[in-house]
């Protein structure tokens, strides 16, 4: 094939770079810094028109982030265009790589958190710069971005772009639903002049996913009646994260990373999915990206973590142990520094030193003996006084209902009985009361002193954390035989391990499966199924929108891929097992390890606060023992 630039000069053309469904792109072998793009079909004279433009207004900030349209290829010279010549693009790859653990893993094995922030801000720096010269992305989507290993972002395909020339725009007509705001959902882009805040919507889904693993921002469960299809969630503004998510009748997927741990970008990514004014622009995500990348911190207990600074405990350990997926994969430098962190005999040596409290029994009211309070003896002689005056009053009635005759005295004697037994019991219930309720009020003061004691100054408190903290150590020592059996495991499971990486080799996203198109594949992702081995039936009927019928279709198409593997038996264990069995167990160690650190702490913490809360209630205690007692002697006597 023979190609022609505009001065008709013959552009040698090298061996096949790559082919899409709209053209191939060749080396060219005098230039290794070129490319050139031959598109299938003819290319009609709107496009032409709008890829000599392209080309005239190049600039070298465009050209350093974009294969970007450097000159039109013709078939002849001066005969009908078919291409394009463009920066040739190397050492990068896609950035929809970077999203999912399987892929950061296989294409990306040393990239964590910060890397991705890193590329993140970087992508939308190059959306800025588009965006300066009146230039629109239009179909974004993370097929026209590659990133490199130092998170450099160049875009492709740009002879999509909406490009503004001469006083006019040559649009874009193509878009992708997923990256498609709320207000264009369902529209024709025919005749279409996107803006930048259109483009800006596109970018935040880039960010959130690159950030989170590869989630869509309005992939969630709906608590809705029905289902709710990615394209409706998105014209509908159901954000699926953040405070009012429930508001909207969604709830984020299980094993995500909580709005607030995006830190400055959180309240950027509610403007741009739930308002519907503005949305932040390129430059505004540079600048709250460079201000997360300078607040986070690395995670003590797994170095491959990092999050934002202001959050009081690392969310990744949060999410993996309740996911069992591991986001990011410990370097080899470290897993030595995680080895040689560990030192677990000396922290427990220094525990086992630790001398529990004291035992100190708590002040008893029986240890006490006490007189009756003399309050209380003037009471009874008053109340024995009375008493007597009762039974005079009685005594006297009887004499005078004798001296009365039968029926009179019947009633003087009754009357009289009366009132001498009530002047005689008000002394007695008098004496009686004062005693009870002081003794009432001794035995609450002595109770309430005697809880808070045993609660906070007791060594009940030292025992139970020592013994907890022993459980942990055993669970320490048993990981070397969890190693061994875990590697051992793996031996026996290389047929189980092979068929995995051959079905990991199948992304999802790439492939055309009936039924499952792009809403679809970006919920299947957003819930961790990235490529045919996580193709589950369970897992699959766990995705919201996903029943038997699509499940079949999913399972259909892993099982045809199953049937083209071939076992290798001369091949050992993945070295990528292997490596994560040792990460798996060193991370185990070192949460145990630093939980028992953090125990030798809490330990001599519990002792200062024993001794400190002891000097205080036990004086308290005895005290309110010894007016226990006193009460216990009074009510004794004001009862005799």
């Amino acid at each position: 094939m023979k190609v022609f630039d505009r001065q008709g000069r013959q552009v040698p053309l090298g061996r096949k770079l790559g082919s899409g469904g709209e053209g191939a792109v060749f080396a060219v072998n005098d230039h290794r810094k070129l490319a050139a793009k031959v598109y299938h079909k003819g290319i009609d004279p709107e496009k032409a028109e709008k890829l000599a433009r392209m080309s005239i207004d190049a600039t070298p900030a465009l050209l350093d982030l974009a294969a970007w349209p450097v000159d039109v290829l013709y078939s002849d010279p001066g005969g009908k265009p078919i291409g394009l010549l463009m920066p040739r693009i190397e050492g990068f790859k896609s950035v929809h790589l970077l999203y999912g653990p399987k892929s950061r893993r296989q294409e990306f094995p040393d990239a964590q958190w910060p890397f991705l922030v890193h590329t993140a801000t970087n992508v939308a720096r190059a959306f800025a710069a588009i965006h300066s010269h009146d230039h629109v992305v239009g179909d974004v989507n993370h097929g026209n971005l590659l990133v490199d290993p130092r998170g450099i972002v160049r875009f492709i395909d740009c002879d999509s772009f909406q490009i503004k020339s001469g006083g006019r725009h040559y649009l874009c007509e193509v878009g992708i639903a997923t990256h498609t705001p709320p207000e264009l959902q369902g529209i024709s882009f025919r005749g279409l002049v996107r803006t930048a805040n259109h483009d800006a919507f596109g970018l935040a889904v880039m960010i959130f996913q690159t950030l989170m693993m590869g989630r869509h921002p309005f992939s969630g469960g709906f608590t809705g009646r029905g289902e709710m299809p990615l394209e409706q969630a998105i014209s509908e503004r159901r954000f699926a994260y953040g405070s009012g998510a429930s508001a909207r009748s969604m709830k984020q997927p299980p094993g995500t990373l909580a709005l607030e741990a995006l830190g400055p970008a959180a309240a950027l990514f509610e403007q741009a999915f739930i308002g519907s004014g503005a949305r932040p622009t390129a430059n505004q995500w540079g600048a709250a990206l460079g201000s997360l990348t300078a607040a986070l911190a690395q995670c003590r207990d797994n170095p491959s973590h990092h999050f934002y600074n202001s959050l009081s405990s690392c969310p990744w350990c949060r999410i993996e142990k309740q996911s069992g997926i591991s986001f990011f994969q410990i370097t080899a430098a470290n897993l030595g520094k995680l080895a040689a962190d560990i030192d677990i005999d000396a922290i427990w040596a220094r525990i086992k030193a630790i001398r529990p409290p004291d035992l100190v029994a708590v002040p008893d009211p029986s240890r006490f003996s006490f007189k009756p309070n003399p309050r209380l003896a003037a009471a009874r002689r008053a109340a024995s006084a009375r008493s007597f005056l009762g039974w005079a009053i009685a005594g006297g009635s009887l004499v005078g209902a004798m001296a009365a005759g039968e029926q009179g005295g019947i009633a003087i004697a009754v009357i009289g009985c009366l009132v001498a037994l009530a002047i005689a019991r008000s002394g007695s219930d008098e004496a009686q009361q004062l005693a009870r309720a002081e003794h009432y009020q001794a035995r609450e003061a002595y109770t309430a002193l005697k809880t808070r004691y045993l609660n906070t100054a007791s060594p009940d408190g030292f025992q139970a954390r020592l013994t907890e903290l022993e459980r942990r150590k055993a669970e320490y020592d048993r990981t070397a035989d969890l190693r061994l059996r875990r590697l051992n495991q793996l031996e026996r499971d290389r047929p189980k391990q092979q068929l995995e990486v051959f079905l990991d080799r199948f992304r999802i996203e790439a492939q055309s499966i009936p039924g499952i198109g792009d809403g679809r594949k970006a919920t299947l992702a957003s819930y961790g199924i990235e490529t045919a081995a996580d193709v589950l039936k369970d897992d699959i009927l766990q995705v919201p929108g996903f029943g038997p019928v699509l499940a079949n279709k999913l399972l259909d198409w892993r099982r045809s891929l199953e049937a083209n593997f071939v076992f290798d038996a001369s091949k050992g264990v993945d070295p990528a097992a292997v490596a994560k069995v040792e990460a798996d167990v060193l991370n185990m160690r070192k949460q145990i390890e630093s939980d028992i650190r953090r125990g030798e702490a809490d330990l001599r913490a519990i002792i200062f606060q024993v001794e400190a809360t002891r000097a205080t209630l036990l004086s308290q205690l005895e005290q309110a023992a010894k007016r226990l007692a006193q009460a216990e002697a009074d009510v004794k006597a004001a009862s005799g």
